[in-house]
């Protein structure tokens, strides 16, 4: 019985360990919230969709005018993160045409899923996408940042 009883602790314990490196992963995202010092611009034709990430932090892209843009940046609904764009961006320029949380691909508990912000280029010009990774109701600076430049042509 105490055999039991000890693989029964010992199993809770590696899910614990395994449920704490999985947010741990998900709070770090692998990025920081540094600039690159070499930008790498993007540009793809009028009607494909440009999907970034968080490698083009920091990063220009190049858009047609009519073409869509789409950012997938990691976050993890069950610690109340989330990211959120700041004012800034030019309406004229971009418009922002949808925003969704995509789950994760796991059934363990408490794995991050992505948020994926949709936008469309709507005119000439230069604007910049600014996203922060915060609890919305805390007073404290994001834990992470993104930032894009959007040149359309």
């Amino acid at each position: 019985m105490k055999k039991g009883r000890a693989f029964a602790i010992l199993g809770l314990v590696v899910v614990a360990g395994m449920v704490a490196a999985s947010i741990a992963g998900a709070l770090s995202g692998g990025s920081t919230n540094t600039t690159p010092t070499n930008p790498v611009t993007t540009q793809a034709p009028n009607s494909t969709q440009v999907a970034v990430g968080s490698s083009f932090n920091g990063k220009t892209v190049q858009l047609n005018v009519g073409q869509p843009l789409e950012i997938t940046l990691d976050s993890n609904a069950t610690t109340g993160f989330k990211w959120t764009l700041l004012d800034g961006t030019d309406p004229a320029i971009l418009e922002q045409t949808g925003q969704s949380y995509i789950g994760p691909k796991t059934d363990l508990v408490g794995a991050g899923g992505q948020e994926s912000w949709d936008f469309k280029a709507l005119a000439k010009g230069q604007t910049t996408i600014s996203m922060s990774y915060a609890r919305p109701w805390e007073s404290v600076p994001p834990v992470q940042t993104f930032t894009l430049t959007v040149n359309v042509q």
